[in-house]
């Protein structure tokens, strides 16, 4: 079998890739600040954002794939292209929020925001493939332990 490679596999990877550099940037840019914050007990190590991050742009991006290589170009292609594009926002939005800005609060309702795109997300490709929906828990998951984490930070600091 021949692979054919596409130019939107290296588009949706380059985005991805984007999208966490930023994140990485403003996270790098707070790290002096987050370090004064009391943090809840089950704050992860560092390695564990990293692994967790990476994990989850790389299932998102393999989604996104394949869903653009090969869903009918319907209301509900668009919807949900539309939904990974808000998705990636408000991903990039946290850490700008969050690490750069102190802003623990309105990081809070982003993540918030990120879930619920992420549930929405979920549910519209879950009624054409479960697996790529199954794909897409990881993040879900991560994000709701985030908000928690996030919540936590908050109420320990504000």
């Amino acid at each position: 079998m021949k692979l054919k490679l596409k130019l939107n596999y290296f588009v949706f990877s380059a985005i991805a890739i984007g999208i966490s550099t930023m994140g990485r940037y403003y996270s790098m840019m707070g790290m002096d600040w987050y370090h004064t914050l009391t943090l809840p007990e089950i704050t992860p190590p560092k390695w564990m954002f990293a692994l967790a991050w990476k994990s989850i742009y790389a299932l998102t991006t393999a989604v996104a794939i394949i869903i653009w290589n090969n869903w009918k170009r319907d209301r509900c292609f668009k919807i949900v292209m539309s939904l990974f594009a808000v998705n990636a926002v408000l991903n990039a939005a946290w850490c700008y929020i969050f690490f750069y800005k102190h802003m623990i609060c309105l990081a809070l309702y982003d993540a918030i925001a990120i879930e619920v795109s992420l549930i929405a997300l979920i549910i519209l490709i879950g009624k054409k493939s479960r697996t790529l929906a199954y794909m897409l828990l990881p993040y879900a998951l991560w994000v709701c332990y985030a908000i928690y984490l996030n919540y936590g930070i908050w109420q320990l600091n504000g």
